[in-house]
């Protein structure tokens, strides 16, 4: 493709202290982004003014009357988006300035896939300086086989990493609008089971920013976070044709949310469990971070300084 046309489609909820730095990366992106879609859920903050006033030529800025949740937000934006690519973003996140080239060119190279990820870092943003929180993330490949399963054990590969072709995003299941939280998780999991088989790369990041008002933060209680993976779950139960591994899984991770099992499921939850935090405990070891294998963890320093040199 001689010039691909990218579609970013930015969820927000009251970031305006953020938004004019993640709609900066991306507008000074290699790339050109073709449109970039902010999808305003209800902020009662001056993000309106903020975006008309600054990036009115460069933003299409839409109000979203319905749910106010991150998964309506992208499902609002992805219906009026007109690219050949679609790249979800968070509205106080930042990406390496090559990120759309990078991830473009590979699409372009390898018609037959449908997406290409890239690592992810936590990191805080003190006074202009950029400081690492833990270890990059998804440096390396992760191997795709049994995606759904380790998803469901655990491993959160983000999908604004990713860079889909809009078609296959379109066949895809809609974003789930009635969650806060684990709406990405189930989202992820949704793809890999319609067929998504990505490519990998590592010359460009993506920074999550740390800060202290996520929407998953500080107002969002764990009852709700537990109540929103909870239904995460039973959806991939009664929805997806599983797997005995990934029903055993699954089934085995919503009990360690809600404690309710009859005798027979407690026993397998008691073994599957087990077998669960022992495989963690080995893959951390062998990594020797937080990590499993299938995070692919990176903690040196140095790659972390090379990436913010392309913010």
């Amino acid at each position: 493709m001689c010039c691909p046309k990218i579609s970013v489609v930015i969820p927000t909820h009251n970031r305006v202290e953020y938004i004019s730095e993640t709609l900066n990366c991306i507008i000074n992106q290699t790339l050109k982004p073709y449109e970039i879609i902010v999808v305003d859920n209800g902020s009662s903050d001056n993000t309106e003014d903020v975006i008309k006033e600054n990036f009115n030529e460069k933003v299409i800025y839409v109000k979203n009357n319905g749910s106010i949740t991150p998964g309506a937000g992208r499902n609002y934006g992805l219906n009026i988006a007109t690219g050949d690519y679609i790249q979800f973003f968070d509205s106080d996140d930042v990406m390496t300035k090559n990120k759309f080239e990078v991830q473009a060119k590979i699409l372009d190279k390898n018609p037959s896939i449908q997406g290409v990820y890239c690592p992810y870092v936590q990191a805080e943003d003190k006074n202009g300086q950029w400081i690492q929180h833990d270890c990059i993330l998804q440096y390396e490949k992760t191997s795709l086989r049994f995606m759904p399963t380790k998803i469901l054990k655990g491993l959160f590969v983000p999908v604004w990493t990713f860079l889909f072709r809009t078609d296959f995003v379109r066949e895809c299941q809609k974003w789930p609008e009635d969650l806060f939280a684990y709406e990405d998780y189930y989202y992820l999991f949704s793809m890999f089971k319609n067929g998504l088989r990505p490519l990998h790369t590592n010359e460009c990041c993506v920074f999550y920013r740390v800060h202290q008002n996520q929407i998953t933060g500080s107002d969002f209680t764990d009852k709700k976070r537990d109540a929103d993976k909870v239904v995460c779950l039973s959806r991939i139960l009664n929805n997806y044709k599983l797997g005995v591994c990934e029903k055993n899984i699954a089934e085995t991770m919503k009990a360690r949310v809600t404690g309710n099992f009859d005798e027979y499921s407690k026993f397998k939850f008691v073994i599957v469990n087990k077998l669960m935090r022992v495989e963690n405990k080995l893959n951390r070891i062998f990594t020797g971070t937080d990590w499993t294998i299938a995070h692919s963890p990176q903690p040196d320093p140095k790659i972390f300084q090379h990436y913010c040199s392309l913010l």
